[in-house]
């Protein structure tokens, strides 16, 4: 049976754990709150670039003024996979959720290169050819910054290896309490060429104004990608600690009725003892 004493120091740990586990809730909580603001309208400024990338190539591809299997991705087969992993833990399965959807999407595409964001992406090197992890944090202009890198990542793969398959494998935030892991097609676009007449017109050098706005689509649907992935992980970390506050304040009470027991018993004993050696006189 333990001491009063070893008990009161596991409780004194375990309050200093539930401060710990409620301090770092508390912050993801604020993060998630701004990061989520920031999301709203993200998704829906990337499906607007998308829209217009697709009408502007179906008026080109129409009428044959730009080579299709060029856009369309269909002749070199190269495939480039981003895994957008996270820095840190203490978000329940997430991390094992992308690296699972990650490991599938690999396994699926033999040969593919494989770029990891992330520290928590490290299993996933041994399925890759090739891949990095770089420091991330959750500030709105280093995201930014993360969004350009990738962006240039990107241009550089196309330019120098011929890819033109892009798939981004990171966390999807379905509601407060639900995460999982997603993987999208952010090119080619699966509804890219339709085969009938356009409803725009472009003027000037066609190839020069697709690749500005495939940049452009690019920038916006990769920032909305990383926000999405952003407030995936802060609500599973949110979650997380929830549930570590309660288990510690679950586990604290029931010490606490643990050690009033042992020394109501001791108290007890102490009497019973007490009014022995009285009877016995």
């Amino acid at each position: 049976m333990e001491s009063l004493k070893v008990i009161r120091n596991r409780i004194k740990t375990i309050g200093s754990i539930m401060k710990a586990t409620n301090t770092m809730k508390m912050v993801a909580t604020v993060k998630l709150s701004r990061v989520h603001h920031e999301n709203k309208h993200s998704r829906q400024c990337a499906e607007m670039l998308q829209n217009m990338l697709v009408l502007s190539m179906n008026e080109c591809l129409y009428e044959e003024r730009i080579p299709h299997d060029h856009w369309l991705g269909q002749t070199t087969g190269r495939t480039l996979i981003l895994v957008l992993s996270t820095n840190q833990g203490f978000c329940g399965p997430f991390n094992q959720l992308i690296t699972k959807k990650a490991s599938e999407l690999v396994n699926e595409n033999p040969g593919a290169y494989v770029e990891v964001f992330g520290k928590k992406g490290n299993s996933i090197k041994q399925n890759s050819e090739k891949s990095i992890t770089v420091e991330r944090t959750y500030a709105s202009q280093d995201t930014r910054k993360f969004t350009s890198l990738l962006v240039r990542l990107i241009t550089e793969y196309i330019t120098k290896f011929g890819v033109w398959n892009i798939h981004v494998v990171s966390g999807e935030y379905k509601n407060a309490i639900t995460q999982k892991a997603s993987s999208n097609q952010i090119f080619p676009i699966e509804q890219t060429y339709s085969g009938t007449t356009p409803y725009v017109e472009i003027e000037g050098n066609d190839v020069n104004f697709l690749e500005e706005l495939f940049t452009s689509y690019l920038k916006r649907m990769l920032n909305a990608l990383i926000m999405e992935h952003l407030v995936a992980e802060l609500s599973a970390r949110v979650i997380t600690m929830d549930n570590s506050v309660k288990n510690a304040r679950d586990m604290s009470d029931n010490l606490g009725t643990l050690y009033n027991r042992l020394r109501q018993d001791k108290i007890t004993q102490e009497l019973t003892e007490i009014v022995s050696s009285t009877e016995c006189v």
